[in-house]
């Protein structure tokens, strides 16, 4: 079989595989299960696995045979789960198979199917802490080549544990336990905790493992060590959305207890909010590419001008013609440069646009550079200058600037690929240690936040799954086209409700609706069941979270009804009252929308816009005479108010006022407000005193001005709009055919 037949099939048992998993995991028949993948492993060598799955076939037999032969064991629905984990996990230990065959540099990774030693790994890990230690003592003993051969050596022994751990099969609990102590324990380095945290994550990505994942949350339960604590955590919540772990009552309640914690719940949802930053990076490196980085550029040019780069006659000559504009450049620029600091500070990631020029670098080509922490001595390193390197000018820029360690490599390295060609001045300006990003609002406190280790964390991971070439067989949650919703995997959703306020109002403020969705449809149903929810915050805010969504999807009926039920929940909300009143009103209900304006015009008088929505709302539902008596008053107290003379001419229309309306529509059509619809009802009103040629004429006029669809007729475009205003042709006798004759304007 040819490489090509071989991947081929690879894929197709791994898709069986999967089928054969989720039938598991729904059924949990473990003698069905047994048949169909023996079947499945038919002509395959699968000797490797076959002692395990004889294992488990003999368990299930001697199961069966001591129930048949009448015996009652307490414990056998437990040992009947156990057995199906276990079968559970020689089907995800054959999907790892299949992909190594489909994604050759797994198996380059861990080519023996073979599950580091921890105690080789605390060996060579404490070694490292030792001999760093030792180098530290007597550094003038110490030649800098023996310094070299330590971090060269600790760099292969990071990566071959690394390699293995992404690419290894199912772990046993003993084997679990006794990483986790391996992470947890002081005696070795910070960044190689960190980075085994990443591989572990890595594999959970591979290949769901419950062993894996349980390790992730005791060490994000127990760390004290802040960094490796937040690669943990943001670990098992990736891990949890890759996974199927039904079958793993251990997994659930680990979930169930982390959880129990208000705090961990408080950052799991900046974690949520952190993750819609990250997934449109994209998008906000285009908003700073196009509308906020050409501005900053024009600007420091102009200011370096100033400075002296041209002579002092242009700049005096510049002031005197524009004694204003140094002013207004300076405003501009510092405008700019607020707005980008401001996008920071809320956690978009506003250098992945210029970061993510500087991944191909051949250090990237090893899997683990993408995420191990930033540190100089890295022997991938060797380029940097040796007086770069000892500067502590990046130490500073990189204290200073908010970069994730995967951009920090990048900068390091592009840096050294033209430090020799800087001018003389410019290195004396680096090496001194002078230059400065100025960012007044970061300090170290903030650094070492939570919060602000796992944004970075983030970033390192959204550089990984947008750019690394190896990247594809891992699940990907910044792959979807929208912002992935960690709020509503399977063990979070359940307890996670309380949180929920806070993403919907989030996400209504950015407008995603798509996440937005998925958040209703997982909390609206199972929330309802709730006992005594009908009152609460979260049932509001699920409320609120349909309106908003039906209005988007013009359910104007629906959001009426949702908007009316919020109402009665909180009769004193503005906000809700206003958004009730326009899906009233758009929804045709214009009798149940004046009464909502009504009451909103008694509440806030001094607000226009609600006298103005009653108006129109009295006019649609037939009482035109009391809106034109609530528009003479707005018009007396806001004369030179366009949109108030707009609605009291249409009023003026429907109680046969014509004239009246004809004079105040000419005035519109005349100002520098006059829209296109003007023109049209300008038109009506010389139709509907019968002057005919004066209305084709204005008919004509509106055309002119308005944008018709491609290859749309003017008599088409003009019945289309004489149809939306049907009721005022009722109201005048105006018959089909005579619409259609005025339509044809020729």
């Amino acid at each position: 079989m040819d490489g090509k037949a071989r991947e081929d099939a690879a894929i197709k048992s791994r898709d069986q595989l999967i089928i054969l998993g989720l039938k598991l995991e729904s059924d949990c028949n473990v003698g069905e299960t047994l048949r169909l993948l023996n079947q499945l492993l038919g002509q395959q060598d699968a000797s490797w696995i076959r002692e395990r799955l004889d294992d488990i076939t003999d368990n299930y037999h001697r199961l069966s045979d001591f129930y048949l032969q009448g015996y009652e064991d307490p414990q056998r629905q437990q040992f009947y789960k156990l057995l199906a984990a276990q079968l559970d996990g020689i089907i995800r230990d054959l999907i790892l198979e299949d992909l190594k065959v489909e994604y050759p540099y797994l198996k380059y990774l861990n080519p023996q199917r073979q599950i580091p030693s921890v105690d080789d790994m605390r060996q060579q890990l404490e070694s490292y802490v030792t001999d760093m230690a030792m180098a530290s003592l007597s550094a003038l003993n110490r030649s800098n080549d023996n310094l070299t051969d330590i971090h060269k050596r600790h760099a292969n022994n990071l990566r071959s544990f690394f390699n293995l751990t992404v690419a290894s099969p199912q772990w046993r609990h003993e084997y679990a336990v006794s990483f986790e102590k391996l992470l947890l324990s002081p005696a070795i380095d910070s960044a190689d905790a960190q980075l085994m945290v990443s591989a572990v994550t890595l594999a959970c990505l591979l290949v769901a493992d419950a062993e894996k994942i349980l390790t992730l949350i005791h060490v994000f339960q127990k760390s004290q060590d802040e960094r490796v604590k937040q690669r943990a955590f943001v670990g098992w919540v990736f891990a949890l959305s890759n996974g199927r772990y039904q079958l793993y009552d251990s997994v659930r309640q680990a979930v169930k207890e982390v959880l129990s914690d208000d705090s961990v719940k408080s950052a799991l949802l900046d974690m949520q909010i952190q993750m819609v930053y990250c997934h449109y990076a994209e998008r906000d490196n285009d908003e700073l590419r196009k509308n906020i980085m050409p501005n900053i550029i024009k600007n420091q040019d102009w200011q370096m001008m100033n400075m002296g780069s041209t002579s002092s006659d242009e700049s005096s000559l510049e002031e005197i013609l524009h004694p204003d504009e140094a002013d207004k450049r300076m405003e501009s620029l510092e405008k700019s440069i607020n707005k980008m600091n401001d996008m920071r500070k809320q956690g978009m990631d506003i250098y992945f646009g210029g970061f993510s020029q500087m991944k191909r670098f051949s250090f990237f080509n090893q899997l683990y550079n993408w995420l191990i922490p930033y540190t100089p001595t890295h022997p991938d390193l060797t380029m940097l200058p040796e007086e770069l390197r000892n500067s502590g000018f990046l130490d500073k820029l990189f204290k200073e600037g908010p970069f994730c360690d995967s951009d920090k490599y990048s900068f390091s390295i592009a840096l050294s690929s033209v430090y020799q060609r800087l001018p003389p001045e410019v290195r004396k300006v680096l090496l001194s240690g002078e230059v400065s990003l100025n960012m007044p609002d970061d300090n170290e406190e903030a650094w070492r936040h939570s919060a602000y280790i796992r944004r970075m964390y983030l970033q390192d991971l959204y550089r990984f799954f947008k750019l690394c070439d190896q990247r594809h067989p891992f699940f990907n949650a910044f792959g979807y086209a929208h912002p992935i919703m960690f709020f509503t995997k399977d063990m979070i959703s359940t307890e996670m409700r309380q949180q929920l306020p806070a993403l919907i109002s989030f996400l209504l403020k950015k407008k995603l609706w798509d996440s937005l969705q998925s958040v209703v449809e997982c909390f609206a149903t199972s929330h309802e069941k709730e006992p005594d929810c009908q009152g609460d915050e979260v049932a509001k805010s699920l409320k609120l979270a349909s309106a908003a969504l039906c209005m988007h999807d013009s359910d104007f009926v629906s959001a009426a009804d949702y908007l009316k039920e919020l109402s009665k929940m909180d009769p004193d909300n503005e906000s809700l009252l206003r958004q009730y009143s326009l899906a009233a009103f758009k929804s045709g209900r214009f009798e149940n929308a004046s009464e909502i304006y009504k009451t909103l015009t008694q509440r806030y008088p001094q607000k226009m816009s609600y006298a103005l929505g009653l108006a129109i709302s009295l006019i649609y539902c037939g009482k035109a005479d009391e809106a034109v008596s609530v528009l003479y008053k707005l018009d007396y107290e806001h004369p030179e108010d366009t949109e108030v003379q707009r609605t009291l001419a249409w009023g003026l229309l429907w109680i046969d006022r014509a004239e009246e309306a004809q004079k105040l529509y000419k005035s519109l059509c005349s100002s520098k407000e006059a829209l296109p619809d003007d023109s049209l009802n300008a038109a009506y009103c010389y139709w509907f005193q019968g002057q005919r040629k004066q209305a084709r004429e204005m008919l004509r006029k509106y055309i002119g001005l308005s944008k018709l669809e491609k290859d749309e007729s003017a008599a088409s475009f003009l019945l289309k709009k004489f149809h939306n205003d049907r009721d005022i042709f009722l109201h005048y006798g105006i018959d089909d055919t005579a619409q259609k004759v005025m339509a044809d304007i020729g």
